[in-house]
């Protein structure tokens, strides 16, 4: 299993320092010039009883800790002293309401980011906190944030953030830890802040709105940091990139990304989405989805996994993926069972730069629609993908452009009746034999290229039916141009009638001892119009009590086999 442990950023540290600093008796925070006396009410003292504010400025010259409900009055400034901060507890509140011609400003006594510590609502999960009409500047000391939330599931933080600007943080304008209650957030301005617009936990990412601003950072950021999305939510087209650099994204419900949307992931970071989740990207063609890495590297990342998850919701629509794929790996991957399928429908996307392929697909995936994508320059590849579902790629799809332009095919079998399609790119066997168990078609212009000593064999429940035509003849052949490269193709007991082979080569067969086809048991099939070359053995091979039909001698090209042509067992 996945380990979904979660990095948090740590406060401890800078939590212990304050505290050993108020035991040695070293002031909490120092005054700064000011505006100078009786411009301000000086406040210094916690706030333990029901207090409004109204005055026009205030000025905090010792951290205040609010242990009661507070109100800020609309025009009112609020000055904070180096290093002060305003910490609302669990048994206070705020309300700062302020308007659109009167707003509400805490800021620092020096226009420097950094100056003061902030704002922390602490595990307050009053339904009174909301910020509206509320500018907060030049705090985030100590790498926090200008507004910070901090709490526990049984405790959450609640507030609301309505038409607030917060802006030049030392830090982010916004820290949201994953407990928040985020009753409301809209046309907030986050800019000018030295980490980035936020850092918020991926459970309340589904908070942010995209009426929001939070561009004109030092880096036009939301970092997301540890937990797990457990709720069902949409995480929406900002006007900054989501940054996952600290923890993987672990989706435990229904995840949408809204078109647009920017997702840059750190370096062997992933995106796993789980058997009790989903994920819904659908974009447009002017507003596609990106996922990709930090760094434009290919293999910088590691995967968007869809794990265990059989949700109809799972849908890739116009969406790039890009410099994923590091461990040998692919830049989208499904992984199931028979009994927890992976269950997706990709269309319109682009899968490029990955490390390994641009897509992995396990055997027990359920594709329900690949239509229209493009798998590029990819280092191991196109696709990687079992046996039993590359029926599912289509030939409008794009696969060249690759280091080596191949659909690598893996273990497994073809147990459901399917189609291989005629791509831009060749199907290659080279981990595993092929075994045929259902009606297998062969589209015209496909090549097959099978590694040493692999084979084909099709089996008494399976059928293979070839028919490629003269400008678009269907090709089985080595990797390496050696006769006996591979052993051939074998119809093996199956007399089926679909059997039929036309307009097809192959070559570099006869590892089998027998022949590029290969008849065994009481198989039939029928070959016209082939080509078939290059054989250590014969080019066809008919043991007895099979049949093929009976001019495969004339019908047929037959060219540098050792053996002969055509063997027919008495």
């Amino acid at each position: 299993m996945r380990n979904e442990s979660s990095l948090y950023p740590s406060r401890m540290a800078a939590l212990a320092a304050l505290i050993m600093l108020a035991l040695i008796g070293v002031p909490m925070c120092t005054p700064g010039p000011g505006p100078g006396p009786g411009l301000c009410v000086e406040l210094s003292d916690d706030i333990d009883t029901a207090t409004t504010l109204s005055a026009a400025c205030y000025r905090v010259t010792s951290s205040i800790g609010v242990n009661a409900p507070l109100t800020i009055s609309p025009g009112v400034t609020i000055e904070f002293d180096s290093g002060c901060t305003m910490t609302v507890y669990s048994g206070g509140s705020v309300s700062a309401v302020g308007t659109e011609a009167e707003p509400i400003v805490l800021t620092g006594s020096e226009a420097v980011p950094g100056y003061w510590g902030g704002v922390t609502v602490y595990y307050s999960n009053s339904t009174n906190n909301r910020f509206e009409h509320v500018t907060i500047e030049y705090g985030g000391s100590s790498n926090g944030a200008n507004l910070e939330t901090t709490g526990s599931a049984s405790e959450p933080p609640r507030l609301a953030i309505v038409n607030c600007t917060l802006r030049n943080s030392a830090g982010y304008g916004l820290y949201l830890d994953e407990d928040s209650v985020v009753t409301e957030f809209s046309s907030n301005t986050l800019t000018g802040n030295a980490l980035g617009a936020a850092s918020v936990a991926q459970n309340v990412v589904g908070v942010l709105d995209a009426a929001s601003s939070y561009s004109g950072n030092a880096e036009d950021v939301v970092n997301v940091y540890g937990g797990e999305v457990t709720d069902a939510q949409t995480w929406q087209a900002i006007d900054a990139d989501y940054l996952f650099d600290s923890s993987d994204v672990y989706v435990h419900a229904d995840l949408t990304i809204a078109a647009g949307a920017t997702l840059v992931f750190g370096q062997a970071r992933a995106m796993y989405i789980y058997e009790d989740g989903s994920l819904h990207a659908v974009g447009t063609p002017t507003a596609p989805i990106i996922f990709t890495g930090q760094e434009p590297t290919a293999g910088y990342w590691h995967t968007v996994e869809f794990y265990y998850t059989n949700s109809a919701n799972n849908r890739l629509e116009y969406v790039t993926i890009e410099y994923g794929g590091s461990a040998s790996g692919a830049n989208l991957t499904t992984t199931g069972s028979a009994g927890e399928p992976p269950r997706l429908a990709i269309s319109h996307c682009a899968l490029s730069h990955s490390g390994g392929y641009g897509l992995y697909l396990d055997q027990d995936s359920v594709i329900t629609e690949f239509s229209n994508n493009t798998l590029t320059a990819n280092t191991l590849g196109a696709a990687s993908v079992a046996q039993n579902v590359v029926g599912v790629l289509d030939a409008e799809s794009s696969y060249s452009g690759n280091t080596e332009d191949i659909v690598n095919v893996y273990g497994g079998e073809v147990d459901s009746p399917q189609t291989w399609q005629g791509i831009d790119a060749d199907y290659l066997f080279d981990s595993s034999d092929v075994y045929v168990h259902a009606d297998l078609t062969i589209a015209a212009g496909a090549t097959l290229v099978f590694g040493q000593s692999r084979a084909m064999y099709v089996y008494e429940d399976g059928s293979l039916n070839a028919v490629g035509t003269l400008t678009a003849p269907i090709t089985f052949t080595g990797r390496q141009t050696t006769a006996g490269y591979w052993q051939g193709l074998e119809y093996y007991y199956s007399t089926s009638a679909n059997n039929v082979l036309n307009h097809v080569t192959i070559e570099y067969g006869g590892g089998n001892d027998a022949g590029n086809l290969y008849l065994s048991g009481d198989a039939q099939a029928t070959a016209t119009d082939c080509t078939f070359s290059h054989s250590s053995a014969y080019g066809v091979y008919v043991s007895v009590n099979s049949t093929i039909n009976a001019d495969v001698e004339t019908a047929n090209t037959f060219s540098d086999n050792a053996e002969g042509t055509v063997y027919i067992a008495p």
